[in-house]
């Protein structure tokens, strides 16, 4: 086995890349889910949204189940050292805070949730802050998957935290002060996850 791993080496960022797809897409899908259901005020969309999000188990396992294989792919193979820090580390440094960025998203579409039921102000800029977060994940999954720079990524989790900020100014209740909370907590993971 040690042999073949080293003369016919998996490609690490393949088994990494097919694992995190799912949990990066979920955790997008959720999100603009929830904007949607900010827009349309359906608090039962929303809740949708969190019952799929918080059913995530699988997807972040593979995550990072992946990582720790392809970590191990680019230990055994010479040919893959390269690996170790490059996309395979950048990888394996954002398997902890997309974790945490799902959990936090989790607390922003339930408070998404009460302040729908609630009646609470929705500032234009809180469904923009939402939706450019959902975009952030989606395009640090394809940085990822090219093995660039999330440098993009990091661009745009940074114009969410501005929306969230111009939400906040033009006026939230209780829940919606949660909501831009989370949008910039979510938002720092993310650019953890970016490096």
């Amino acid at each position: 086995m040690v042999v073949t791993a080293v003369l016919l080496p998996l490609n690490p960022l393949r088994i990494i890349n097919r694992a995190a797809s799912p949990a990066l897409k979920l955790l997008a899908a959720q999100l603009d889910a929830t904007v949607d259901a900010l827009r349309g005020r359906d608090a039962a969309a929303a809740q949708a949204a969190l019952d799929r999000l918080r059913a995530n188990k699988p997807e972040m396992g593979a995550f990072g189940e992946a990582v720790q294989a392809a970590q191990e792919a680019s230990t055994l193979s010479p040919v893959r050292w390269g690996n170790r820090q490059g996309p395979v580390g950048r990888y394996a440094r954002a398997v902890e805070p997309v974790d945490r960025a799902s959990r936090n998203s989790g607390t922003l579409i339930r408070r998404s949730v009460t302040l729908i039921e609630d009646g609470e102000p929705i500032p234009e800029a809180m469904i923009a802050a939402v939706s450019v977060l959902a975009k952030a994940v989606r395009v640090l999954h394809r940085e990822f998957t090219t093995a660039d720079e999330p440098d993009e990524a990091r661009e745009v989790a940074l114009r969410a935290v501005r929306h969230a900020g111009d939400a906040y100014r033009a006026g939230v209740g209780f829940s919606g002060a949660v909501v831009v909370a989370q949008v910039r907590t979510t938002a720092s993971d993310l650019l953890v996850a970016a490096g």
